[in-house]
């Protein structure tokens, strides 16, 4: 006997032998199919993970980015004001004001 799609076919040996090792072929190779979906399965959540992963990276590294700009932006406009004030008031010297906005361009 032979197992042959989840049916017993009878063949030239009718030992129990014979059917017990087909069925034993048989459970095995399912389980060996279940573990290799298994594990595929699992290297596809890795690897999506991953992906998520290094999406996130590069997500919080570029809006970091754009909120530094920002930010930049904003100080940038507030010297430019306090400097154009300055320069037109009498309080600080021409000079001076000149060398605190080539401090500021170099930070």
């Amino acid at each position: 006997m032979r197992l042959q799609n989840s049916v017993l076919v009878r063949s030239g040996n009718t030992g129990a032998t014979e059917c017990f090792k087909a069925l034993a072929l048989s459970l095995f190779c399912d389980a060996l199919a279940h573990f290799v979906i298994v594990g595929m399965h699992l290297y596809a959540v890795q690897m999506s993970r991953e992906a998520l992963n290094r999406y996130l990276f590069y997500c919080n590294r570029y809006m970091n980015h754009m909120q530094s700009l920002k930010f930049e932006n904003k100080v940038s406009f507030t010297v430019e004001s306090e400097t154009l004030l300055s320069k037109t008031s009498s309080a600080c010297s021409v000079l001076f004001v000149n060398i605190v906005d080539h401090f500021f361009v170099v930070l």
